[in-house]
């Protein structure tokens, strides 16, 4: 449980401002889509960071190799 919680915080600290934006006023959203960069191919592809997206009830849409990303959907009550 607290490598989710690792991932999770980490998850918070990659959103644009924009995105923060949206959370903080309250969007009532059922789920959102993003699209979380990291920076490396080999921390976007960890076991870990799919468990977390899944704990948090999102689902991994599809993977972005080129840009080292995944494309997600996800609840906004998650993020």
């Amino acid at each position: 449980m607290t490598e989710n919680k690792e991932v999770i915080e980490v998850l918070a600290q990659r959103l644009t401002p924009t995105v923060k934006k949206v959370l903080s006023n309250g969007v009532e959203a059922e789920k959102i889509k993003v699209i979380l960069e990291f920076d490396g191919y080999r921390e976007y592809r960890r076991s870990r960071v799919r468990r977390a997206i899944r704990h948090l009830g999102g689902r991994v849409v599809r993977e972005l190799p080129l840009i080292n990303a995944l494309a997600v959907e996800i609840p906004a009550s998650g993020l």
